[in-house]
């Protein structure tokens, strides 16, 4: 008990992704999330479009994907925000699914492969000052993104490299529209700091 007492739920939006998505995979489930383009009518098509993330094929395909999103995910959940980093998943899921259902309508989609592109790009975009563009994430983003395309034009194997692209390009667009806990709590700091102070 004392142990579990211990335990901190330090990452509340990564550690729920990888429990459902276990519950999903060790039940079964994951055929019935697997986004497949049916009907436009089909309510659950626009259910999938959220949820197909949640499912994998195998345990390889799982550990793969949340090898690297425990690993760098809640550092990106603390930066932003567990609310911010939820809404960019959905938001990832739901443009690359639509995308996936227009354009692939014979190719299913499941797994967390492109959430896990895009928290790999946040995570990248550290300690940026004002202004400035680090290196290291233009790196991070022309490797991961560069060897997806060249993996889409040379393999013919059943991963999606769209969803890793996507993902990545997605991560880096968050990076400069969606703000930071820390720099909305600076800029909160320093309006709330405006009132003249007198000098003693």
């Amino acid at each position: 008990m004392a142990i579990i007492k211990r335990l901190n739920y330090n990452s509340p939006v990564i550690i729920s992704f990888f429990i459902i998505s276990f519950v999903v995979l060790l039940t079964g489930a994951s055929r019935f999330l697997t986004l497949r383009f049916t009907d436009f009518s089909d309510i659950s098509l626009y259910l999938r479009l959220f949820l197909y993330p949640l499912a994998h094929a195998d345990f390889n395909h799982f550990i793969n994907n949340f090898l690297l999103i425990l690993v760098v995910g809640p550092n990106v959940e603390e930066r932003y925000g567990s609310k911010t980093l939820l809404i960019m998943i959905l938001a990832t899921s739901a443009i690359t699914g639509v995308i996936n259902v227009l354009f692939f309508t014979h190719t299913g989609l499941l797994g967390a492969s492109g959430i896990a592109f895009m928290i790999i790009i946040l995570s990248s975009y550290t300690n940026v000052k004002k202004g400035t563009i680090p290196i290291t994430f233009i790196l991070v983003l022309c490797l991961y993104i560069g060897r997806e395309i060249y993996n889409a034009m040379t393999t013919d194997n059943n991963i999606s490299q769209l969803a890793h692209i996507l993902g990545g390009v997605l991560g880096a667009v968050y990076c400069f529209i969606i703000p930071t806990k820390t720099h909305s709590y600076k800029k909160k700091m320093k309006f709330e700091n405006t009132e003249p102070i007198d000098k003693v």
